[in-house]
């Protein structure tokens, strides 16, 4: 596990990240990220990787959308 130290920058809290910790998540300096919260985690990631997780999300909702029924056979067999 990777320890970092929350400071503080005028009245906010900043988290700095050591070059290791942005280079084990694929993220660089200057580089545009998305900062969600799961379970009272921090979750930071690179837009790139976000835009391709609701890419994937969307196609799956399509896929299932369109072979509901079919899932819903498959379902069934298995009781």
């Amino acid at each position: 596990m990777l320890e970092n130290q929350i400071i503080t920058v005028e009245d906010s809290g900043s988290i700095f990240l050591s070059p290791e910790t942005l280079n084990l998540i694929g993220i660089k300096a200057g580089d545009k990220i998305e900062i969600s919260i799961a379970d009272r985690s921090l979750v930071v990631r690179s837009l790139d990787e976000a835009e391709r997780e609701r890419e994937i999300r969307a196609s799956a909702k399509k896929i299932f959308a369109r072979h509901h029924s079919a899932f819903e056979r498959l379902a069934e067999g298995a009781r």
